[in-house]
């Protein structure tokens, strides 16, 4: 788990995890992100008297950081680490409620999922994604989640944090129009971060996915909610869009198979990430300027 400076969020979040069954049988290690300023000090220094009160599981770890690395640089630098020992983990931030059957999925995914042509297992899915007569308790989008999620090390591996070909692929319609198949806000937020305009750790990992042709696990309903989206969070404005209203319990022996993809609920899944007509065409011109930035003989 990744925690900064609002305890509010940080309690309910341990709590609702503390809440799973396995729990108890679970190793737990929390990055404290250090504070930017003297005025976030006192609520970084709260949150971290709250992860040194933690109780349910097997074994807590926090690791303090001395300094602010920032969300992107912490998760990086701290699942690179873990991965020098672990074969995949779980991993949540600390404005994430979790219901009590998140653990018992998530773990049924990874070993379900572990040979097979996926990249990442995500414990949220976006709202009226999923019709009630699909059949099963799992499907692929070629989209990773980053709100309760997990992956594994060989996956891991497998990202180029610094995107070495993006002056390739942003010449290629073809390739951004597959980047964007589950949403077209995907390309311009990897534009953004290759020129310093955002810092995000998970688009990179969405273009890893991508470059793999893997695709990423959800649940046919959400076991994860985002207390994030009240306005508190760096990187989430106040909005009820992203609400998924939760399930306890998943059927974790009805997955589907690594092969089976349903393009209803990928289109469902695009609606829902495409950005307005206005952002559209704001976003077409940021990618012209960047190809001029960004020729294609680099």
């Amino acid at each position: 788990m990744f925690a900064y400076n609002r305890p509010i969020h940080t309690q309910k979040a341990l709590d609702a995890l503390a809440n799973n069954p396995g729990a108890g049988q679970s190793r737990l290690v929390i990055f404290s992100d250090g504070p930017k300023d003297e005025q976030s000090r006192p609520l970084v220094n709260h949150v971290r008297r709250i992860c040194d009160g933690v109780h349910g599981f097997r074994e807590v770890q926090m690791v303090a950081r001395d300094y602010n690395m920032g969300l992107a640089d912490n998760i990086i630098a701290g699942l690179t680490d873990l991965f020098q020992t672990e074969d995949a983990l779980i991993v949540l931030e600390d404005d994430l409620i979790v219901s009590p059957g998140f653990l018992l999925f998530m773990n049924r995914a990874i070993d379900f999922y572990k040979d097979c042509n996926v990249f990442s297992v995500c414990g949220y899915t976006p709202p009226d994604i999923v019709p009630q007569s699909y059949a099963f308790s799992t499907y692929l989008a070629p989209r990773i989640g980053s709100w309760g999620w997990a992956t594994w090390r060989n996956r891991w591996e497998m990202a180029d944090w610094h995107v070495h070909h993006f002056n390739q692929f942003i010449h290629s319609d073809d390739e951004i129009k597959a980047f964007n198949k589950a949403g077209n806000d995907l390309t311009p937020m990897l534009m953004k971060q290759k020129i310093g305009k955002n810092n995000s750790w998970a688009v990179r990992f969405a273009y890893a996915g991508f470059c793999q042709k893997m695709p990423t696990v959800y649940p046919a309903k959400s076991l994860v909610a985002n207390l994030g989206v009240d306005g508190s969070g760096t990187h989430m404005r106040r909005s009820k869009r992203y609400y998924s209203a939760l399930t306890d319990y998943l059927d974790t022996e009805s997955f589907c198979s690594d092969a089976y993809i349903d393009e209803s609920i990928i289109q469902n899944f695009k609606q829902f990430y495409d950005t307005s007509v206005f952002r559209q065409f704001m976003n077409y011109l940021l990618l012209k300027k960047i190809r001029r930035q960004w020729p294609l003989s680099l």
